[in-house]
């Protein structure tokens, strides 16, 4: 069982802002910059037919039925990504557990030839990390894992030849990865999940390192604190708690996900995310950054990419950030779940978890009077946190709302 202990600091981070550690390689600060804008101009979307209208003071498109009662919210994210320049953006927001409001505003592509639509895909970055956290909590309940599980005694992987694991490994448990306690502090040394080509190095691949392999360059080095002793934000632990999952009930992460927290959702609702633009469904968002990352799925750090199209290895990322899906998706989870895992109770909360990656940037939040919303983003700020006003944002938004479908 989880201590209470545990639990009580597990649920108080998790009820602020969390998940912004998942970053990526970095950027200047022209990713994000805000615009200038005249703030007493607002917009004003009309349709309530489902068909697309147009946003006047940037020119975007806006999609899915209009509610009158929550023309705020769209006002909201409208002005947001004005003022930041966000290409794309979907939200929806449920009530009670009804969906009462989806959205898509702007243009999916590059070309800004489609419209984006309330159910296009977009990465989760770090929400993913919500997913994983009841992934986890259902392997609990039914026996298959404990919190006390030790992580590399069930992983059974083998050193790299020379390498001398720090003994302190075999003490980091389960709920120590949940806990961002496992021992790895990436402010001290480096995130090994954005490592590729130093560990593509170590173990001569010719591809960037599977979240596996990953594990197994981690193992040979030393942790920052002892297991447990201290906390400090892993993507790497999340990134072994996916390796947990697949390992002790045979299915791939996203599948066990879909089947076992999101009651069977359609692949086409949730999948694991593609570095490469011509890896992923044609209906899936361009994602947007104004700069170049060295090419980490080519191995090759002279090339310059896109940083959210080959300037870091997604699919490497694992149960830290690897999941694509729809604001429906979300809220379907959010229903079910709080974003620590656990079983949602009526009235509880809030909680909020944010994501952030070059061309990416995604907020879950589970307000107290029963309103869940769900806002993803092509394009992330100057700093991993500098859209994290968004919730605040919307909040006020809803707080204005007298009336609710």
């Amino acid at each position: 069982m989880i201590s209470d202990r545990s639990r009580r600091r597990f649920l108080r981070s998790a009820a602020v802002a969390v998940g912004l550690g998942l970053a990526g390689c970095s950027e200047s600060a022209t990713d994000g910059t805000d615009t200038t804008t005249d703030p007493s101009e607002t917009s004003t979307p009309t349709s309530t037919t489902g068909e697309t209208t147009t946003d006047d003071r940037n020119d975007r498109p806006v999609t899915g039925d209009a509610v009158p009662e929550l023309e705020p919210l769209d006002e909201a994210v409208l002005g947001f990504m004005s003022d930041r320049d966000v290409p794309a953006a979907a939200m929806a927001v449920a009530r009670n557990g009804t969906v009462v409001h989806e959205r898509g505003y702007g243009w999916r592509d590059a070309d800004r030839t489609e419209a984006t639509r309330p159910d296009t895909r977009f990465r989760f970055a770090s929400v993913t990390k919500a997913m994983t956290n009841a992934a986890v909590r259902t392997l609990f309940d039914d026996g298959t894992l404990d919190p006390d599980t030790r992580v590399f005694r069930t992983l059974d992987l083998d050193p790299l030849p020379g390498d001398d694991p720090d003994e302190r490994l075999d003490e980091i448990t389960v709920q120590h990865l949940l806990d961002h306690a496992g021992g790895w502090d990436p402010r001290r040394t480096f995130d090994p999940v954005f490592h590729d080509f130093a560990i593509a190095s170590r173990m001569v691949l010719s591809n960037p390192p599977t979240t596996r392999q990953t594990a197994r360059f981690m193992l040979g080095q030393p942790l920052q604190f002892s297991p447990g002793e201290s906390e400090a934000y892993s993507n790497f632990g999340y990134a072994l708690l996916g390796l947990l999952v697949e390992t002790v009930t045979g299915d791939e992460y996203p599948e066990y996900v879909r089947d076992s927290v999101l009651d069977g959702a359609s692949p086409d609702r949730l999948y694991e995310g593609a570095s490469l633009l011509e890896d992923r469904p044609d209906d899936e968002v361009d994602y947007h950054s104004p700069n170049e990352c060295p090419n980490v799925m080519a191995l090759d750090q002279t090339d310059r990419v896109p940083c959210p199209d080959g300037g870091y290895h997604l699919e490497g990322i694992g149960a830290a950030g690897e999941l694509v899906g729809t604001t429906r998706t979300l809220l379907s989870f959010a229903d079910d779940y709080r974003v620590t895992g656990e079983p949602r109770v009526e009235g509880d909360g809030p909680y909020v978890y944010f994501g952030s990656l070059p061309g990416t940037f995604t907020m879950l939040e589970q307000r107290r009077d029963g309103v869940d919303v769900a806002v993803l983003f092509n394009r992330r700020g100057t700093t991993p946190t500098s859209f994290a006003d968004i919730r605040g944002t919307l909040g006020t938004a809803i707080d204005t709302v007298d009336e609710w479908p």
